[in-house]
């Protein structure tokens, strides 16, 4: 019953509350036309309150649509794919790691609609890809350059 009259009269619920009658917590404005062509009295009329939002039901499109799988070369699925990747090359992980157990679970905890790329995808496309862009990088900065000083550091025991 609480609940209710919190959620569906939030006015009357305060101001039971603190024992004082409730405060207009909205914006008040005077109302002379009541939309009918007729004058209503002059009075004050309260808007709803700010903070307060009505629950809305999603619709069956919403839900169906957040069990979907991401589509294969859709952005999200590159978007994340580029990520698994990434974290492979810079924290040094086997390929291996998309086919653990536990790194699957947790994938699937955090982004249901996201299916994680086999080893075989990881080794034929994403990391030639990625090989690809930091190449074309590493060129562009290279070409760019005016002088390059290359160093070695042997150490002798």
């Amino acid at each position: 019953m609480m609940k209710y009259l919190k959620t569906k009269h939030p006015i009357e619920f305060h101001g039971s509350h603190q024992n004082t009658p409730p405060q207009p917590t909205g914006t008040t404005f005077n109302i002379t036309d009541n939309g009918h062509g007729q004058q209503a009295e002059q009075g004050q009329v309260e808007a709803p309150e700010v903070g307060v939002q009505p629950f809305i039901q999603p619709t069956l499109r919403d839900v169906i649509s957040k069990r979907e799988v991401y589509k294969e070369g859709g952005h999200k699925k590159k978007q994340l794919d580029d990520l698994v990747v990434k974290m492979i090359v810079k924290d040094l992980q086997p390929l291996s790691v998309v086919e653990d157990e536990g790194f699957r679970e947790l994938v699937t905890a955090l982004d249901s609609r996201y299916t994680l790329p086999s080893r075989r995808e990881l080794v034929r496309t994403h990391l030639p890809r990625l090989y690809q862009q930091k190449r074309q990088r590493s060129h562009e900065e290279l070409g760019s350059a005016s002088y390059i000083a290359l160093t070695t550091d042997i150490k002798a025991n």
